[in-house]
């Protein structure tokens, strides 16, 4: 993660977009949501202009911004475009990736990939949230059929992989009730 600094420049008024630089997808930054303000400068120095960015700052994705810059009564605009994430998200997602077999890289890459394209973070939140979790028996079976499904190139059914996890407690807490009684019977 590093602050960036993006200038464009109209003769000596410049505009100067400041935000956060997570990554980069096919040339453009990625930054987190709403996080991209700017200022005026004449000279290379701050003056006291308007800047005025103009765009949904809600939407995440593929966004476009445009830029006006107001200083003594000369307007100027541009258009900075990026990819808006939620950094939460984004940062369980590069975690989840140093964790994964090196086979299931790949496709979860993509799947990152599209999430930041599209704004669609349903998927790849879902199989980040079964990695941050204490590793039991069901999450690590549950991770198996994640893993086994990504190495092949398929979205893995993490919905299926979280209802394991969901009957666990009922499965073991009925383990434990079985070996309690043969325990009691055998005293």
């Amino acid at each position: 993660m590093t602050e960036a600094v993006a200038e464009v420049a109209w003769a000596s008024l410049t505009a100067e977009v400041r935000y956060v630089e997570l990554g980069r997808l096919r040339g453009l930054p990625i930054f987190p949501l709403r996080g991209v303000s700017g200022r005026v400068l004449l000279g290379g120095s701050p003056v006291d202009g308007q800047v005025r960015v103009v765009g949904d700052f809600d939407r995440l994705g593929l966004v476009n911004f445009t830029i006006y810059v107001e200083y003594m009564g000369v307007v100027n605009k541009t258009s900075f475009v990026g990819f808006a994430v939620p950094p939460e998200s984004y940062a369980a997602a590069n975690k989840t990736v140093d964790v994964l077999p090196a086979d299931a890289r790949p496709y979860f890459r993509y799947l990152v990939e599209r999430a930041v394209a599209t704004g669609d973070w349903a998927l790849v939140d879902k199989i980040s949230r079964l990695y941050s979790e204490f590793p039991t028996p069901f999450t690590l079976a549950a991770r198996f059929l994640v893993e086994r499904a990504l190495a092949t190139g398929k979205e893995p059914n993490v919905d299926a992989a979280e209802a394991l996890r969901r009957v666990e407690p009922v499965v073991l807490g009925a383990l434990g009730g079985l070996f309690l009684a043969v325990l009691r019977r055998g005293i």
